[in-house]
């Protein structure tokens, strides 16, 4: 996968650890345990596991900030997305 600057030109190159539904997130770096979780220079959630360099950040890996989601929700939305764990 290629990551494209503002400018239209390659900046880096990540191999995907998984399918990554289009859409999605695909992490850009190793991230830690707790870490906050950037989309467009905000925070949408914290890692609840590491999540290596071209994991899918998705419900599996991540907590929101802003929404309670029940447990029975988030295995639903892997069980339907596929999701490898």
């Amino acid at each position: 996968m290629e990551i494209i600057s503002a400018d239209n030109e390659v900046i880096a190159e990540i191999k995907a650890l998984q399918k990554i539904p289009f859409g999605n997130k695909i992490a850009l770096c190793d991230i830690a345990h707790a870490e906050h979780i950037n989309k467009c220079g905000h925070s949408i959630g914290k890692s609840i596991i590491e999540i290596p360099l071209g994991q899918l950040v998705h419900v599996q890996n991540v907590r929101s900030e802003r929404l309670d989601i029940p447990e029975s929700i988030i295995e639903e939305i892997i069980k339907q997305m596929g999701i490898e764990q």
